[in-house]
């Protein structure tokens, strides 16, 4: 059994399709501008100032002063 191969796209699909595509790469670039402008700011601060407990590295972890 040959599998039938694909149709060529019609001008139109094709149209649409470059459309799409455009929109979706003037939307990827929007966000990427948001987020970019957020860092350094309270807003992505909270995250950054939070690590979790297993992403620090037990070796450049500051040595703890004990009180006397």
């Amino acid at each position: 059994m040959n599998p039938t191969p694909p149709t060529p796209a019609t001008p139109a699909v094709a149209e649409e399709a470059a459309a799409l595509v455009e929109q979706a790469r003037n939307e990827a670039q929007e966000r990427v501008a948001e987020l970019h402008g957020e860092e350094g700011t309270v807003r992505s601060e909270g995250a950054q100032n939070s690590p979790s407990p297993d992403d620090i590295d037990p070796a450049k972890r500051p040595l703890q002063r004990r009180s006397i």
